[in-house]
């Protein structure tokens, strides 16, 4: 339950910043450079800017509010699994590995299976995820 949990918290971050970023998308395509259009109507490099925009917005999210949106919504919270205050530099490591995560899912779904439901950015920054009591 709590792995599901925890992917759909996940699903409501990634389409909360699709929200924000197809207006953008679409004002762009309407004004800016011929070239800039042409760069965002490649879908490899339009997965990558997007791919960069959700890291951005868990960084943010986590660092300001110290959870997202959908972890919230679905009373998941992050926690130090060395009783420390969770660091700055921690979330951004944490964040910054979802690269690994998910831009080579068989690895990321390996881990989160075989490693007690941890990311491998959780297991490098030592913040893990659990349910608000």
């Amino acid at each position: 339950m709590y792995l599901l949990k925890r992917m759909i918290a996940f699903l409501l971050d990634v389409t909360l910043c699709g929200v924000f970023v197809a207006p953008i998308m679409y004002y762009s395509f309407n004004t800016w450079s011929v070239k800039l259009v042409f760069f965002l109507r490649n879908p490899i490099l339009l997965s990558i800017l997007f791919c960069c925009f959700i890291i951005i917005y868990f960084i943010f999210f986590e660092l300001l509010f110290g959870i997202t949106l959908g972890k919230k919504i679905l009373n998941l919270t992050l926690y130090s699994e060395n009783n420390d205050k969770i660091s700055k530099k921690g979330i951004v490591i944490r964040n910054l590995t979802r690269i690994i995560d998910h831009g080579l899912l068989p690895i990321g779904l390996f881990m989160m299976v075989f490693t007690k439901n941890k990311r491998v950015g959780d297991l490098i920054s030592k913040i893990s995820i659990m349910e608000r009591r």
